[in-house]
């Protein structure tokens, strides 16, 4: 009833859902891997959702057009997906933890390149080594997560760094 002080069933039982929701995905019962990493996850993305906005207004201002600003947009998944196949078995071989570090590493040389340099050639480039980056974090996030957690949380943890890495791309950088 309307004003009979009571709450309705319907929302005590979305509140009781998002509850135990909330309480599976606390951070503190994951292991310091993961919970480093889900740091690291909304770190570097939100990082990166920001620089790529404010370097498209710094290329329209530089005057290049749409056309070439999409193709170097394009460059960093071109890459990532060519050398997928090759960083995943080489991670195989010498572990993940070496690959995400150089990538974080690696993903600083091409930001501040591009940050100086303003020929197309090279700045293209430049984007492809972002990409084979970028390709080092998204080919062993999940074999990271799921060596570094437990089988009850894997799928919780895993879930979890994708919902931060997407709502730092998307959400973080937006004013």
């Amino acid at each position: 009833h309307v004003g009979s002080g009571s709450v309705p069933y319907r929302f005590e039982k979305r509140s009781s859902m998002w509850r135990r929701i909330l309480h599976r995905v606390d951070l503190r019962r994951f292991s310091r891997n993961a919970q480093l990493f889900c740091a690291f996850v909304v770190l570097y993305f939100s990082g990166m959702a920001l620089f790529s906005l404010l370097y498209n207004l710094y290329l329209l201002r530089l005057g290049y057009r749409e056309d070439f600003i999409g193709l170097l947009a394009g460059m960093a998944p071109l890459s990532s997906g060519l050398l997928a196949i090759p960083i995943g078995m080489a991670s195989d071989r010498w572990g993940r933890k070496p690959f995400l570090v150089v990538s974080s590493l690696l993903m600083a040389l091409p930001q501040v390149g591009l940050c100086f340099i303003i020929d197309p050639t090279p700045l293209l480039i430049l984007g492809l080594l972002s990409g084979f980056s970028l390709g080092m974090i998204f080919v062993n996030n999940v074999p990271f997560l799921s060596e570094n957690t437990r089988p009850e949380e894997r799928g919780v943890v895993i879930s979890l760094s994708s919902s931060l890495l997407l709502l730092s791309l998307y959400t973080l950088p937006l004013p």
